[in-house]
């Protein structure tokens, strides 16, 4: 008798061709099964970029694998402020709402991760424990400066005052917020509330969909034994062992938000 596996679609936004090796060969490794597993590739960018994402999903072990480019690539590219970056996720975000296939889950990865081979077994195996879980994700370094992990905690989700980067932990805990690099939803969830950043900005969409769903009554959880590696240009690997770690703490002081790095 066959065990009836989940339907996973893997969502790929991709912007640039920097990184597309070893994701795609990462991806090749991980333990799925490939007739249950699909591939969403949506590529930010010119036919070049497109023509190139298709020849790695043509040489893929996964059965149901699409490239599709964004309409709206070429509009406001020169914003690359932190609010323009952070404005075109949320919209990138909230277009795949409308491409995800029929499945189960959804795992999201950006183009600058690298997960593990046992990315896809570990996630399915917390959502087994925690099947209500608003998303459950990986552990990744921040690059924009400052390494802290994409994981955070806030002293009250409705009346946030604080809210404050982890520092690694064990096993799998609850947490009210994280990145996009690589986290698991179904998808009912990813599709049920809108991207935005979130308290204008003070954070991207990535704390603001978080909190929402929080909001909302989810809970979200993270694997601490999934380090996902965050590319540098040149190549280097930035990784939870390689790090430099602190806790980026963003405080509400009279009105003002105040970022500390402790």
């Amino acid at each position: 008798m066959r065990v009836v596996m989940p339907r996973v679609t893997i969502f790929l936004p991709i912007s640039r061709p920097d990184f597309l090796e070893k994701l795609f060969s990462a991806i090749e490794f991980m333990d799925c099964d490939a007739e249950e597993t699909s591939l969403v590739a949506y590529v930010d960018g010119d036919q070049e970029l497109c023509e190139t994402v298709q020849r790695f999903t043509n040489n893929s072990k996964l059965e149901n694998s699409q490239v599709i480019q964004r309409p709206d690539w070429n509009k406001d590219r020169i914003n690359n402020t932190a609010d323009g970056r952070r404005k075109r996720i949320a919209a990138i975000k909230n277009e795949s709402r409308e491409l995800i296939p029929d499945c189960d889950y959804i795992l999201s990865i950006e183009d600058d991760s690298i997960p593990p081979s046992d990315t896809l077994t570990r996630l399915l195996d917390a959502y087994a424990i925690y099947p209500y879980a608003g998303m459950i994700t990986g552990v990744e370094v921040g690059r924009w400066g400052i390494q802290h992990l994409g994981i955070w905690k806030a002293d009250d989700v409705y009346e946030t005052k604080e809210i404050y980067s982890l520092l690694p932990g064990e096993d799998i805990q609850e947490i009210d917020a994280a990145g996009f690099y690589c986290y698991l939803t179904t998808r009912d969830r990813y599709i049920e509330i809108e991207y935005d950043v979130w308290l204008n900005n003070v954070l991207g969409p990535d704390v603001g969909w978080s909190m929402a769903m929080r909001q909302a009554g989810y809970k979200h959880y993270v694997d601490w034994g999934l380090n996902v590696a965050h590319m540098l240009k040149g190549g280097h690997e930035l990784t939870v062992k390689n790090a430099n770690l602190v806790t980026a703490r963003i405080v509400n002081q009279q009105g003002q938000w105040v970022r500390k790095i402790e």
